[in-house]
């Protein structure tokens, strides 16, 4: 069973997979652009790119009062 251990997701498994939970809240391009910046993380100055797409402007299911 792929990504358990000793049998690690491949590459464009975890793209898929990271591709398909983000949509779930972000366009495509946006989830595009996230996946890049995730993969180059290491370079970026601060994670503020990042910060600004993971933000949601509207409420994402139900709200609670």
């Amino acid at each position: 069973l792929a990504g358990w251990e000793g049998t690690p997701l491949t590459r464009e498994q975890q793209h898929a997979k990271f591709l398909s939970c983000a949509r779930a809240l972000l366009d495509d391009t946006a989830a595009q652009r996230m996946l890049a910046l995730v993969e180059d993380i290491e370079s970026l100055g601060d994670v503020g790119a990042i910060m600004d797409i993971a933000r949601c402007q509207e409420p994402v299911g139900p709200t609670f009062t």
